[in-house]
């Protein structure tokens, strides 16, 4: 049986993030999948209208996704 816990790396011990599963004695792999820093902010955002082609967006643009209701789903 495979179970995935969280984890932090630092200073040479590995420290368990959150509780862990009722596990028997078990093998273990660790993995590394980043370093702890702040991620670096977003050198493009998006705003508002932005994929529109040039054409200012519109409330009938919208109409396609509203919701109508189906009874499987209310």
């Amino acid at each position: 049986m495979q179970t995935v816990v969280e984890g932090v790396y630092r200073e040479g011990e590995i420290e368990i993030v959150g509780p862990v599963p009722d596990v028997p004695d078990s093998r273990v792999l660790i993995t590394f999948i980043g370093a702890l820093e702040e991620p670096s902010p977003p050198t493009h955002r998006m705003t508002h209208g932005m994929f529109a082609g040039g054409d200012p967006v519109e409330e009938e643009d919208f109409k396609a996704a509203e919701w109508h209701g189906e009874e499987e789903f209310d």
